[in-house]
């Protein structure tokens, strides 16, 4: 029997299953993978909850993961880190219950990596 539950929230038991696509869960991976073809802005949008307030501000998330203005360039034009930080973004304001990470900090400099670590440690 397979058991699921997160903050009391239940997943998936015996009578319950959540399909992968319904739970609220925030991924981001080792290499950042952004859309090509959507400005800074809009990858960091596009994960985003349609509803108004969001729980967690644009303009704080900007602040928090370091992304720099401009932001309707296009991702190609990113630094590895910068292109990191977008994807961190991304995932924040998705509003996961739930944030898996591989390295997301492997490619920071380690201004930036003590800066998240301060604040995931908060």
């Amino acid at each position: 029997m397979s058991f699921c539950a997160i903050n009391g929230e239940v997943w998936q038991d015996r009578t319950t299953f959540r399909p992968p696509h319904l739970r609220p869960i925030g991924y981001v991976f080792k290499k950042s993978c952004l859309f090509a073809h959507l400005s800074v802005r809009r990858n960091l949008l596009c994960a985003a909850p349609k509803r108004e307030p969001m729980p967690i501000a644009f303009d704080e998330m900007i602040e928090l993961v370091g992304v720099v203005p401009p932001l309707d360039r296009s991702p190609v034009h990113l630094s590895a880190g910068e292109r990191q930080r977008v994807a961190i973004g991304r995932a924040l304001l998705s509003q996961p219950r739930v944030l898996l990470m591989d390295e997301p900090l492997a490619t920071l400099d380690r201004w930036a990596k003590h800066g998240f670590c301060q604040v995931l440690n908060a």
